[in-house]
């Protein structure tokens, strides 16, 4: 019985990460268009701002992949330690809606400002960190989840504490592998991708 309810408990899990990922993509759209009907200013001001952003990025692609690597594992680290109280879950939902909004908006803002070539650039923001980020978010849900229910259910760090702490241990490395794969992809692949997107599209605007 006690496995039953935990499968149903994993199931409902997987069901409302994809209901808030859509939720996230409707409310990004949904704010892009209200930008681009009320407040169109703000928008030129975003796109100013992305280029200029995108630009002061150009660094040592090192030192790059070391911040981007140390800003992916703070959070996975974050989620982790969460998952020993309550407030793992609500973490882990807040940055779904977060990313899915994110991605939402900022392919709208690129489609609204350069048309069928905003798509490109947006493909060429996020294409490399994809790669990484839908395994990660995978393995985040499914083993971090379980091992929220786990301790939920009763199985403490007291006692067996140790031996379930044990047994999530290479998940937890391999998340931090992933964080790692992430940053590589985006300081050796992703920024120079994006810099020649960039220029391209600014090029065919002149």
């Amino acid at each position: 019985m006690g496995k039953k309810i935990v499968d149903q408990q994993k199931r409902s899990f997987l069901i409302l990460p994809v209901f808030l990922g859509i939720l996230g993509i409707i409310l990004g759209q949904l704010v892009v268009q209200g930008m681009k009907k009320w407040f169109p200013e703000t928008l030129i001001r975003f796109y100013t701002g992305y280029k200029r952003e995108a630009a002061a990025d150009i660094m040592n692609v090192f030192e790059f992949f070391g911040y981007i690597f140390l800003e992916k594992a703070k959070k996975v680290l974050i989620f982790w330690l969460l998952d020993l109280t309550i407030f793992g879950l609500p973490y882990y939902l807040f940055c779904i809606v977060k990313k899915s909004f994110q991605i939402s908006f900022l392919f709208g803002a690129f489609i609204i400002q350069y048309k069928i070539k905003g798509i490109i650039l947006g493909i060429c923001n996020y294409f490399p960190e994809l790669i990484a980020l839908i395994p990660l978010y995978y393995l985040c849900l499914k083993f971090g989840m379980r091992f929220l229910i786990e301790t939920q259910n009763g199985q403490s760090f007291h006692g067996n504490g140790g031996i379930l702490l044990k047994r999530y241990i290479p998940w937890i490395l391999l998340t931090l592998f992933l964080c790692a794969f992430d940053a590589a992809l985006a300081a050796w692949f992703g920024q120079p991708v994006l810099n020649w997107a960039l220029q391209w599209i600014e090029k065919g605007n002149t």
